[in-house]
């Protein structure tokens, strides 16, 4: 139970961070620099890696802030964790 407290307040700091006017700021300059290009670089591995792995973060913190809401939509609702 108390890492499924943990997992949601983690989850519950990712949102209430990139929802600020900062975080909104900084998270659209991930999504211009981490996922609106495109991470394949031809003839060259490394490269793509290392550009994938930008990518999963930025992908990983959207759907750390989707839990969230969803969290969030549980708790209004009434539902136990």
């Amino acid at each position: 139970m108390e890492q499924r407290l943990d997992l949601y307040r983690i989850r519950q700091a990712y949102l209430n961070t990139f929802t600020s006017d900062a975080g909104e700021i900084v998270l659209t300059d991930m999504r211009a620099s981490y996922n609106d290009r495109e991470s394949f670089t031809p003839n060259d591995p490394h490269s793509t890696a290392y550009y994938e792995g930008q990518r999963s973060v930025f992908l990983a913190i959207l759907r750390l802030m989707a839990d969230a809401i969803e969290d969030r939509k549980q708790q209004e609702g009434g539902n136990e964790q």
